[in-house]
């Protein structure tokens, strides 16, 4: 038991002695163990020692490597250089020396060169004195070397884009491990382990600055004659990555050439016009800000339909950093449909019965051709119509040309325009007051706008003034009547002031034969000056006037048939100085029977009023016409006609048509002895009575 104590306290004496490397003992250490011991006889007379053989171990060789300070995302500028520092520790426990590798763990959109280098200056920056190497020479064991690697975005095959990045990998191997050499005993074989470390994710990312711009044009739906606002607003989207990409300045140019005939540019603050380029300059927009310029156009009112594109180029430099960026803005112009009146004069000051007129140009201002429709709206004058001028004489009267029911100035080209004569008569409306005003109001509309297209109608008023004016009118129910000797005849007449004022109306009469009495209503007047009238405008005043015809003329005689008997009346006006008249004429004519006795006898084949010749025994046959020739009514008609002598009546031969005429009126009778007899009460004007009867001679 006392053996075994003594060992163990040399092996743990051993133990406590040997290196101390992260790996352990460095290789090829040899490890030697030998035990010595000592006894004695059974009875401790003597003493004695003895030792072991020597047993040798020697140490292998363990590989290890690790990274420390391992950074993780760079960002460079555009064409710019990361730099990742790396502290390569020998973890192994023994000399070593490591290969160092890359490996591309991601890249997106850019080129690049990626080197390692010893960090000869130990400073952690690159500045071009360092050696590129691949492999980390000899480092002792558990001890370190600095190295860099350096990322470089060329450019060789196009610019990358804020963002894009490249991710490596770098892996350093033990060389001890990789070929089999090691210290020590070449003999010993190398136990296998982990050889190599690796640095992941080292992430190089380009960050370049970005400007984002919006070009806009407001309203996009824009309108002929009206502006269009273009904003251009830069904005600095840049990070803070990289030194040198916070501030840009930029410059904006928008080509407004397309725009050139049919928009004007309006000058806006800040901005300046260099043949057809709106430009703009500023400096240090700030990361995150925004800045927006403006510019306006202005629509020709003859611009054509169609989209109009406008381009904008926006140069901006962060750094050394330099780039374009184009954009452009479109606007549409709709249909536009518009109707423009331009008035030659639109007032005058016309009297009742003047002709009236006023000029205008119609203009067709739509960006088409149009059929423009003319219509309106009057006050008082109600027959206007409208021609083409001709000159200032009048041409053809407007038509309808689309057939849609309005009058227009036919097809019209975009921008052109006719000259139209609307033309009247103001009317002699007495309820027209002097300076009263007479509007017409003319539109043009256009036609051949659908929907969604605008469309602007025009209007314009002219106005007729009316000046003071003085008439008056005799106006008569009946100028002329029939009437007999002794019968009452009455007429009826209105007296009107169809003046724009008020006046005093003289009213006179001559009378021919009949003494005619005149009455308003309210008083009664005789022939010559009738009445004075204090009448308003407008005013109407009835008369009625009567008189008896007399049963003989101014001779003493009896009338002739158709005798007229004349009255005239006479109304004129006093106020202002004026002296207008009007007359009117009422005629009476008289209407008198005129009757007349034709007288024929048989001739054998016709009944003739010449001589005749006959013999004792022959009968003769006698026919006598009696006929009203007058305009008038006879009465208590009677005709007598005697029995020749040397002849004898013979009975039942009296015949007479006078009873079936409608014309006359049967109140006579028939009495045959010496003579023949006819009696009519009445016998009307154009009424023709025969009668006949026959005798023997003797």
């Amino acid at each position: 038991m006392k053996v075994k104590k003594i060992f163990l306290s040399i092996l743990v004496l051993a133990m406590l002695s040997s290196f101390a490397f992260a790996a352990g003992t460095p290789a090829g250490t040899e490890i030697t163990n030998q035990a010595f011991g000592s006894y004695k006889d059974a009875n401790n007379a003597n003493s004695y020692t003895m030792q072991s053989n020597i047993v040798r171990t020697f140490v292998q060789q363990v590989a290890g490597v690790e990274f420390s300070n391992t950074p993780g995302e760079v960002y460079i500028p555009l064409l710019g250089t990361a730099t990742f520092p790396f502290t390569l520790t020998n973890t192994g426990n023994g000399i070593d020396s490591y290969d160092l590798a890359l490996a591309l763990q991601n890249v997106a959109g850019f080129t690049y060169q990626a080197k390692i280098y010893e960090d000869t200056g130990q400073i952690g920056v690159f500045d071009g004195s360092e050696t590129e190497i691949s492999n980390s020479g000899t480092i002792n064991a558990d001890a370190s070397k600095n190295i860099l690697l350096v990322v470089t975005n060329t450019g060789t095959d196009g610019m990358a884009v804020n963002g894009q990045s490249v991710v490596l990998d770098l892996t350093a191997s033990s060389k001890y491990y990789q070929d089999g050499s090691h210290q020590g005993d070449p003999n010993l074989v190398v136990q296998a382990g982990v050889g190599s470390a690796s640095a992941t994710g080292i992430t190089t990312t380009v960050e370049t600055p970005v400007i984002d711009v919006t070009f806009t044009a407001n309203p996009i739906a824009a309108k002929t004659g009206l502006p269009v606002v273009f904003t251009v607003a830069v904005t600095n989207n840049s990070t803070a990555h990289v030194a040198g990409n916070q501030n840009a300045a930029y410059e904006v140019a928008v080509d407004i050439s397309s725009l050139a005939g049919y928009a004007d540019y309006i000058a806006t603050s800040g901005g300046t016009l260099e043949g057809s380029l709106v430009k703009f300059a500023f400096n240090d927009l700030a990361v995150g800000a925004t800045e927006t310029v403006t510019f306006s156009v202005e629509n020709k009112t003859t611009i054509p339909t169609g989209t109009y594109t406008v381009n904008a180029d926006v140069n901006w430099v962060i750094g050394s950093t330099t780039q374009l960026v184009e954009k452009s803005a479109s606007y549409n112009i709709n249909r536009r449909f518009k109707a423009v009146i331009t008035p030659d004069g639109d007032a005058s000051t016309k009297a009742p019965g003047e002709e009236v007129r006023y000029s205008f140009i119609l203009t067709n201002k739509s960006n088409g051709i149009d059929v423009i429709n003319l219509t309106h709206t009057t006050q008082d004058i109600t027959d206007w119509k409208f021609y083409y001028a001709n000159g200032t004489a009048l041409g053809a009267e407007l038509t309808d040309t689309n057939s849609d029911g309005v009058i227009d100035a036919g097809i019209m080209e975009r921008d052109t325009d006719v000259s139209i004569i609307a033309v009247a008569t103001v009317p002699n409306v007495v309820a027209h007051e002097h300076g009263r005003i007479m509007e017409l109001v003319v539109t043009a509309t256009p036609t051949m706008n659908a929907a969604g297209d605008e469309s602007i109608s025009a209007s314009h008023t002219f106005t007729t003034t009316l000046t003071k004016t003085f008439g008056v009118i005799v106006a008569p129910d009946h100028t002329t009547k029939l009437a007999n000797p002794g019968d009452e005849v009455t007429y009826s007449f209105t007296i009107t002031n169809n003046g724009n004022a008020n006046d005093q109306i003289v009213v006179t009469s001559y009378c021919e034969l009949i003494s005619w009495s005149f009455s308003d209503g309210t008083n009664s007047y005789t022939c010559g000056n009738v009445a004075t009238l204090s009448m308003a405008s407008g005013e109407v005043i009835s008369f009625t006037v009567t008189g008896t015809v007399p049963t003989q003329d101014a001779g003493n005689q009896p009338f002739a048939d158709g005798t007229e008997i004349v009255l005239s009346v006479t109304a004129t006006t006093t106020a202002g100085g004026s002296s207008e008249s009007d007359i009117s004429t009422f005629t009476t004519q008289l209407t008198l029977p005129n009757l007349s006795l034709q007288k024929y006898i048989w001739s054998g084949t016709e009944y003739v009023q010449s001589v005749t010749y006959a013999k004792p025994g022959d009968e003769l046959t006698y026919q006598l016409i009696l006929s009203n020739d007058g305009s008038g009514v006879a009465s208590a008609v009677e005709v007598t006609d005697l029995i020749p002598a040397n002849t004898t009546f013979v009975p039942g031969s009296v015949t007479t048509d006078y009873q079936y005429s409608a014309n006359t009126t049967q109140a006579g009778y028939i009495a045959v002895e010496n003579h023949v007899k006819l009696s009519l009460l009445t016998l009307e004007a154009g009424a023709i009575v025969t009668i006949s009867f026959r005798v023997t001679i003797n």
